[in-house]
Parts: C-alpha cells; sequence; structure tokens
C-alpha cells in the first residue's frame, strides 16, 4: 500500500482526486498530507506561497507575564487545481507544551494566498 501511495503523482487537474486517493486507502486528508505528500504538490502553487508560513503567536497571559507560552499559528498551501481551488493546511502549535494540531482544508486559490498574506502580516 504504502509503494503505491509514494508513487502516485497528481496530475493537478483537480484536488478532488487527491480526496479520492485518501478515500481509496481509507485515510483522512491529513493523514494522506502528513504520512505521505507532507509538502504537498509545490509545482502547482506560485513559488512565493511555498513552503510554511507561521503566522502571529498568541500569547498565553495564564502561564504568566513573562513567560513564552502561546499559540503559534502555522499554514501551509498544500495545492492549486486547474479550476482555481486549493488544498491547505492549518495548524496551531502550543509553545509551552509543544502540543499541535493541524487541519486539511479545502478553499479556493485567492482564499488561499490572502490567508498567507496574512499570516504575514500577523492578522490571520
Amino acid at each position: 500500500m504504502n509503494d503505491d501511495i509514494y508513487e502516485w503523482r497528481w496530475d493537478g487537474v483537480s484536488i478532488d482526486s487527491i480526496a479520492l486517493l485518501a478515500a481509496q486507502y481509507k485515510l483522512s486528508l491529513l493523514d494522506l498530507v502528513d504520512g505521505f505528500f507532507c509538502t504537498g504538490w509545490p509545482d502547482s502553487i506560485p513559488e512565493g506561497y511555498r513552503g510554511l508560513i507561521s503566522g502571529p503567536i498568541t500569547n498565553d497571559p495564564s502561564k504568566g507575564e513573562n513567560s513564552l507560552a502561546g499559540l503559534k499559528s502555522i499554514l501551509r498551501i498544500l495545492a492549486f487545481d486547474q479550476d482555481g481551488k486549493a488544498l491547505i493546511m492549518k495548524g496551531v502549535v502550543d509553545l509551552y507544551t509543544d502540543g499541535e494540531g493541524y487541519n486539511v482544508i479545502e478553499t479556493t486559490a485567492i482564499e488561499a494566498m490572502a490567508l498567507a498574506d496574512a499570516y504575514r502580516s500577523g492578522h490571520p
């Protein structure tokens, strides 16, 4: 199974085929991306929007005034298809506990780029 997934190549036409691959192997989109395609499909994404994009850190006042505790927002645009749809991975990292949580979401390419720009400006 793993070899078949690793050898699979996305044609760039529709992100629906990525979801179908996940369903075929009874994986969530998050498990498919996290386990096999952690960088997504960068060739489908404009160069300035590739890679991890860090958002602002929200400080946790309950941990003390000088604490480094907080939540850091993370975004990765995974794929843009020919119809203008996008897959993105959004996440949050707890800087105090190192806990993290991610989700893969379908959106539009325009919304994905706007979100990336907002993360970079500190306003997700």
